[in-house]
Parts: C-alpha cells; sequence; structure tokens
C-alpha cells in the first residue's frame, strides 16, 4: 500500500504547472478530462484530476480561485 505523503507527492510530481493563473485555467478547462486548478506551494498554479485534487485538499492545499 502506497503511504499518503507518498502518494501526495505523485500527484504533486504529476502535476501540470503554470506561473500564470489565466494560463492554467485555461488549459484545464481544454482539456478532454474533468481538471481542477490548485494553489501549489511552489508559488504556482498546479491543474489536476477532481480525484487528485481531493486528495490535495486533504492534505492540505486549497483549491485555486
Amino acid at each position: 500500500m502506497v503511504n499518503i505523503n507518498e502518494k501526495i507527492q505523485e500527484i504533486i510530481k504529476a502535476a501540470y504547472k503554470f506561473k500564470s493563473r489565466e494560463k492554467a485555467f485555461s488549459f484545464a478547462n481544454r482539456c478532454i478530462k474533468s481538471m481542477a486548478v490548485m494553489m501549489g506551494d511552489d508559488e504556482r498554479f498546479w491543474v489536476v484530476t477532481l480525484t487528485d485534487a481531493a486528495r490535495l485538499e486533504k492534505a492540505g492545499y486549497e483549491w485555486a480561485k
């Protein structure tokens, strides 16, 4: 079984990362799969799947608005 911290690190590594909020939302809105934009701890916007966004939220990360 994968440790929760390891799973969060995998999600962060796989996230599409953007410096611009507008570009992150534009990318997320054009994806075939439903995606969410989260505030990263590296001062970037992370685009992830909705499932991964929920996992990140449980780990303390915030949804971008």
